[in-house]
């Protein structure tokens, strides 16, 4: 319903000529959106400039097909991980399974997913941080830290994990090879500071449950243990069921969205102050300067200095903005 690029679909699905527990018959294993319009904000639809098919296969979908398998989980890039973490957590084999949605189960493909993410980010040069693909990265790690305390995996469990990572995917991914000192690093200090946060949120867990009156935790204690603690909603369901209490995920889930379109009206209100300064804009008036976008021709395009000046101007008291402009 929103804006962007559309078209019509194809997709493909695999037989797999059973019915088991945690899956379906049919596999979705292929998609292709043929790409011809697109949808404005106005709800309007014009022709695509560029039109193209967009293709989405799950790579490790269709290995699980070659490999005769009915989850990605079983297939031979994943199962050394999920092997090593059952090792790291002194775990007879026999508990888990890759169809369960057991607590240890559950536990065991989470951080076996997590850490291959983590590692793959940091891999193209993502950090840690409170936005965007950092953000995706931090709550990754902390999630994988999260179920490792649920199975009493050990400090440092995840730089554990990762010759693994490196043995199954490093000759097709070399990057993971060459970073393995930096991403085991990152992994560490992440992990670390995660586990005494998490202690402290899960102090005050047990302490808020142990006072709750009624069968169910209080969603605003809830975003609070997430937004301040940074302590996964889906971990905090786990604590409460294991005292008999539940968790009303839509509550939850309310306050966080407004918690974010607090964020988002909040940066926007701060990059109104950021506008392009009247120097400037009058430099690319003067010049007559027009922006093309030229991408799906070519990577390189000549250019020259068409004009260049500096300004400072005040923005907010003891706030100075300087401003140069090279075309």
């Amino acid at each position: 319903d929103g804006a962007g690029p559309i078209g019509r679909c194809s997709e493909i699905f695999y037989d797999q000529q059973t019915e088991f527990e945690g899956g379906d018959r049919y596999l979705e294993i292929c998609n292709l959106v043929f790409m011809e319009e697109q949808r404005l904000g106005t709800g309007r639809i014009v022709p695509l400039g560029a039109p193209c098919v967009d293709t989405g296969m799950g790579l490790e979908r269709i290995a699980g097909v070659l490999q005769g398998h009915t989850t990605n989980y079983d297939i031979d890039s994943i199962t050394p991980l999920i092997h090593r973490v059952m090792q790291l957590a002194h775990a007879d084999p026999a508990r888990y399974s890759s169809v369960s949605q057991d607590p240890f189960s559950v536990a065991i493909r989470v951080i076996a997913d997590h850490i291959r993410s983590a590692s793959f980010l940091l891999a193209d040069g993502v950090v840690p941080g409170s936005t965007g693909r950092g953000y995706v990265l931090r709550r990754l790690i902390r999630r994988a830290v999260g179920f490792g305390a649920q199975i009493d995996l050990s400090q440092n469990f995840l730089a554990g994990l990762y010759p693994v990572l490196v043995e199954t995917h490093g000759e097709a991914y070399p990057e993971l090879a060459e970073h393995a000192a930096m991403i085991c690093q990152v992994l560490t200090l992440e992990e670390d500071g995660f586990r005494d946060r998490m202690q402290h949120g899960l102090k005050l867990l047990d302490n808020h449950m142990a006072k709750s009156k009624g069968q169910a935790l209080d969603p605003e204690f809830a975003f609070e243990l997430y937004s301040t603690y940074g302590f996964p909603l889906d971990l905090t369901a786990i604590a409460a069921s294991q005292k008999g209490l539940t968790v009303d995920a839509d509550a939850v889930g309310a306050l966080v969205e407004r918690h974010r379109q607090l964020a988002r009206e909040s940066w926007s209100a701060s990059s109104s102050t950021n506008a392009v300064p009247p120097a400037v804009a009058d430099l690319w008036a003067s010049q007559d300067l027009a922006a093309e976008f030229t991408g799906y021709c070519t990577t390189e395009e000549p250019s020259c200095q068409a004009g260049a000046l500096s300004s400072v101007e005040p923005l907010t008291p003891g706030v100075l903005r300087l401003s140069l402009i090279h075309i």
